[in-house]
């Protein structure tokens, strides 16, 4: 079994899948008529635990982070960068309609596209 002691970061949902073994452990532990010797059940159920413990410790130092949420943020990230780049177009339609100087046009679309990437980098949480 992988371990952050070893220096293995767990996959997202380990934590579920853990805490759902440890639940079998334990029964099997508290039913006398399992097949597996008691003394097994209690050292696979200890282990579970010491794992769980290991993934609420990453998680509190931010080692481990939800793979939902950062897909979720990236996800926001991503549409914020499409919405505000999309619209550069319609923006600068005019102004560029009346350029003729390519040096010009490369300036102003490099400018926009600056303010744009600044303000969205202002706006993201980390």
């Amino acid at each position: 079994m992988p371990s952050l002691l070893w220096g293995q970061v767990p996959k997202d949902g380990d934590a579920e899948k853990l805490a759902a073994e440890l639940d079998q452990a334990q029964a099997q532990a508290d039913d006398s008529s399992a097949r597996q010797p008691r003394a097994e059940s209690e050292r696979r159920s200890a282990e579970l635990r010491a794992r769980l413990l290991e993934i609420d410790l990453a998680r509190e130092e931010m080692e481990l982070m939800d793979a939902r949420a950062i897909k979720k943020a990236w996800f926001e990230a991503g549409r914020q960068i499409l919405q505000r780049l999309m619209g550069l177009p319609v923006r600068l339609a005019s102004d560029l309609a009346a350029m003729d100087d390519a040096a010009e046009i490369a300036i102003l679309l490099e400018r926009e596209m600056t303010t744009a990437l600044e303000r969205l980098a202002g706006d993201m949480p980390c």
